[in-house]
């Protein structure tokens, strides 16, 4: 081989390797931990196994997710404090794709994510009150077709398929906003609601409570009467978490989402939602 043709072959073998995509082995990037927060209570000295437990959820993803023309990249980190006092603590497992350019370089920002919710179900409760605690379920617990973000996916994923949360009925809801007002000394308030619950059947003050979306006491007027709201209101069910298991996955949440002008990052998310193992991921749940 001459020197003219030994420099082309290795020319046009660099420009192979720059071009090509990735190999199995580097379609991910090393898991990284995000530990600027953990939630009040938790030892130092269990920081890490609880940010360990996520690690039993990437097979399921990796096996899901196809790897021409990304490189995958896994974050792990603590949410905030438990939304359930002596609950499970609530982690984040972020699974962020970078997308293979035309010159074989990587985009330097995420064109997919991912986020696992484990034990965190801030994404989908919205406080209505905050003493006493009442809860407005914001999303529809089952996975949805509608997307607020781009190609986005929510959906939960719980223990025998049974949700964490029940229903709070109007008579409850006039109770807890009963006890608010007083400490408010609102008496208009404080009359509209009896004149509103006596106007009701038993049958009818059994009833779940619904709310307007992302309605607050606080912030909106303040009774919204009895009737007439879109969105649950909920208390989480304390028997559905076992207090002794704080360290392990007990409740999962999904949602996805892509930059625009990704189309075939969007096409790789709508397989994955189609590919995933949830049942597989089910069985995770403690």
């Amino acid at each position: 081989m001459n020197t003219r043709t030994f420099l082309i072959a290795a020319l046009c073998a660099v420009l192979l390797s720059v071009l090509s995509p990735p190999a199995a082995g580097e379609s991910w990037l090393p898991t990284v931990d995000n530990d600027s927060r953990y939630p009040p209570g938790l030892p130092a000295a269990q920081r890490a196994k609880v940010l360990a437990s996520l690690d039993a959820l990437l097979p399921a993803v990796r096996a899901a997710l196809d790897t021409q023309g990304v490189r995958f990249q896994a974050q792990r980190s603590f949410a905030d404090e438990p939304q359930l006092p002596q609950g499970p603590w609530p982690l984040n497992l972020e699974v962020g794709g970078y997308e293979q350019q035309a010159d074989g370089t990587f985009e330097g920002e995420y064109a997919t994510s991912i986020t696992f919710f484990v034990n965190d179900l801030g994404p989908l409760l919205h406080i209505a009150l905050d003493e006493p605690r009442i809860w407005l379920l914001k999303e529809d617990a089952r996975k949805r077709d509608g997307h607020t973000i781009p190609f986005g996916h929510f959906g939960l994923l719980s223990k025998g398929g049974v949700v964490p949360f029940k229903a709070v009925s109007k008579e409850e809801f006039a109770r807890r906003v009963t006890a608010w007002a007083t400490r408010r000394k609102d008496a208009k308030t404080l009359a509209q609601i009896n004149a509103d619950l006596a106007a009701l059947t038993p049958a009818q003050r059994a009833e779940p409570m619904r709310l307007p979306p992302a309605f607050s006491l606080e912030t909106s007027r303040p009774w919204p009467g009895l009737n007439g709201g879109g969105r649950p209101v909920v208390d989480i069910d304390p028997a559905y978490f076992d207090p002794t298991k704080r360290d392990v996955p007990q409740v999962l949440l999904l949602m996805g989402s892509v930059t625009r002008n990704h189309e075939r990052a969007t096409r790789r998310l709508q397989q994955f939602w189609k590919t995933l193992d949830y049942e597989g991921m089910r069985a995770l749940l403690r």
